[in-house]
C-alpha cells in the first residue's frame, strides 16, 4: 500500500501543478477552487494511506471503517471531478455522500483502534 500511496501522491501533485497553470484558461475561478478542493482532499487521502500503512503494524482497527474512508473519498473527489467535466449538477448533489462516508469512517477508526 506504500508504493501505491506514494504513486498516486506523485500523480496529485502533477495534476495539481498542471490545474493552476493550464486550467486557469478553460476553468472559472470557482471550477478552479473546486478542482482545488478536490486535489486537497485527495492528497489528504493519500497522506491517511501512508499512516495507514505503517500504523497497521502497531495497531489493529475495524475494516469497514477503512472501507468508509476510502468510499467516501472516492465518492468525494470523483464527484467533483465528474462535474468538472460534465457541470451536471446531479455530482455536486452525491458530493456530501463522499463526506459523511469519510467522517463516519474516521470517527469510527477512532472508536475502533487498539494496539496489536
Amino acid at each position: 500500500m506504500i508504493r501505491v500511496a506514494l504513486v498516486l501522491m506523485g500523480v496529485l501533485i502533477g495534476c495539481h501543478a498542471f490545474g493552476h497553470h493550464a486550467l486557469q484558461r478553460v476553468l472559472t475561478p470557482a471550477k478552479l477552487d473546486i478542482y482545488d478542493t478536490a486535489l486537497r482532499y485527495a492528497v489528504w487521502g493519500v497522506l491517511w494511506m501512508l499512516i495507514a500503512s505503517v500504523a497497521k503494524y502497531h495497531y489493529q482497527w475495524s475494516r469497514a471503517y477503512m472501507i468508509l474512508i476510502g468510499g467516501g473519498l472516492v465518492v468525494f473527489c470523483g464527484s467533483l471531478m465528474l462535474y468538472l467535466l460534465t457541470s451536471y449538477p446531479l455530482f455536486m448533489m452525491t458530493t456530501p455522500i463522499g463526506g459523511i462516508g469519510m467522517i463516519i469512517g474516521f470517527i469510527g477508526v477512532g472508536f475502533s483502534i487498539k494496539p496489536s
